[in-house]
């Protein structure tokens, strides 16, 4: 593989937009990419391990989604189907879809949810968030 350099400042804003302990500076940056084509509406070139796009599909980002939404919550956390997340940490936080979200304003309300797991990570019984009473369709 071949090595870039990079400037102390770019690496500081690549580890900015990285979430911790998922993301590598190659996984941002093709996330970025990734959201470039989308938006340009470029074809992203089929790899060995995207296998077939019928079309680009845009990552979902929580902070696009929190802010798109004007949610006031101290953070969010996104999974395409609703059923797998990392877990909230910080107070009100969200649980976000493709198509909307829950709010948690405290720990307890969000460790003592039914339908709701958290463990190593917040597990939703299928199908998702959308079948939480306090779910709120946005799309």
């Amino acid at each position: 593989m071949p090595t870039i350099i990079i400037d102390d400042e770019v690496y500081q804003w690549l580890q900015s937009q990285a979430t911790p302990f998922e993301d590598s500076p190659n996984t941002v940056l093709r996330r970025i990419k990734a959201g470039l084509e989308a938006r340009s509406g470029l074809n992203q070139p089929e790899t060995e391990l995207d296998g077939p796009r019928s079309q680009p599909t845009e990552k979902l980002d929580a902070s696009v989604l929190i802010d798109r939404w004007g949610l006031q919550v101290a953070q969010g956390r996104c999974h395409r189907e609703g059923t797998f997340y990392e877990n909230l940490t910080e107070f009100p936080g969200a649980l976000l879809d493709a198509n909307g979200f829950v709010i948690f304003e405290t720990e307890d309300e969000y460790r003592n949810c039914d339908g709701v797991t958290v463990k190593v990570k917040t597990n939703v019984d299928k199908p998702g968030i959308q079948s939480l009473p306090r779910y709120k369709r946005m799309v």
